[in-house]
């Protein structure tokens, strides 16, 4: 897999991350002032959840895989912010609200099989090491060449090559 396909996953779902939260922000209605029943733990954890969601953006779009990890996270503090929202009476159940519980709830199961794809391994550069006759390495023994910028290691008995970085 080439470098630019390994990065498309993570930045598409960085745009379907977006469109996800502005989406959920579109439809609930506007609060006029923090509702004296929410709890303090509430706040916290919406916070958190803000931040957790910016991050994985950000790494998202740049292409980064670990930003499925904070997307989760980020996504799972979403789900349970949304469905708690009625109980302190921050607002009314509505159609939004279910509309909502099904985007956070779409945002964290996309964001777990994200986090959970496993990566392709990219193709290995070929290399061609001819050991010397003196110097020849045993069946079960590997020639390392030191590449620019970590080592590679080309087994002498297969020919495969593996990144050893």
């Amino acid at each position: 897999m080439h470098a630019l396909q390994s990065r498309q996953l993570p930045r598409g779902w960085a745009a379907a991350l977006f469109a996800g939260f502005v989406t959920v922000g579109a439809l609930q209605p506007p609060r006029h002032e923090r509702p004296p029943t929410q709890p303090a733990w509430a706040d916290v954890l919406i916070v958190a959840t803000l931040l957790l969601l910016l991050v994985a953006f950000l790494a998202l779009l740049a292409g980064r895989r670990w930003g499925f990890t904070p997307a989760a996270y980020g996504s799972g503090g979403f789900v349970l912010v949304s469905a708690v929202c009625p109980a302190w009476d921050h607002h009314q159940i509505g159609a939004w609200w279910v509309a909502q519980i099904g985007i956070s709830v779409a945002m964290l199961v996309g964001s777990v099989i994200g986090r959970s794809a496993p990566t392709r391994p990219t193709a290995a550069p070929s290399v061609s090491a001819a050991p010397s006759a003196s110097a020849a390495p045993s069946a079960s023994a590997g020639l390392s060449v030191l590449a620019a910028p970590g080592a590679v290691s080309v087994p002498a008995a297969t020919g495969r090559f593996r990144d050893a970085r």
